[in-house]
């Protein structure tokens, strides 16, 4: 229903569950995915290529398996998930309700940074934010 992710480095995701057989991969995919009643996260490794174009996919056969579950508001969740991001520099995965409500947790050491709820300008309108960027420059 909704997806995220992220390339990491491999060695930053190690102290995720999911992440003890890697390999020998420098590079991994950091997925968060709403299913509609669970929020799972996988680490995929990515295989290594001399081939520009395929430098970036999963090795052939690779099985993309769930590790653990972020937690989400269940109320919140009721509503819908609108949308996720991972913000692979530091690990962050954040959630966009349907409400607009916002949470934050560092996946890499699976602590929450907090819950928001923006409140637009009466100019806004009918705005409802669909999307999440983050622009990680100063910290």
């Amino acid at each position: 229903q909704v997806l995220g992710g992220g390339v990491v480095k491999c060695s930053n995701v190690i102290s995720l569950v999911c992440a003890a057989d890697l390999g020998q991969a420098e590079w991994c995919l950091l997925l968060a995915g709403w299913d509609g009643s669970m929020l799972p996260i996988a680490v995929v490794p990515l295989a290594p290529s001399g081939h520009p174009d395929t430098s970036w996919l999963p090795a052939d056969g690779e099985v993309i398996r769930p590790c653990l579950d972020a937690p989400v508001d269940a109320e919140d969740a009721k509503q819908g998930i609108t949308a996720l991001h991972v913000e692979p520099r530091f690990g962050r995965l954040w959630i966009l309700y349907a409400k607009g409500k916002l949470d934050a947790w560092d996946l890499l050491n699976s602590q929450s940074l907090g819950s928001w709820e923006p409140h637009w300008s009466l100019g806004a309108g009918d705005f409802r934010p669909v999307a999440i960027c983050d622009a990680n420059e100063g910290g």
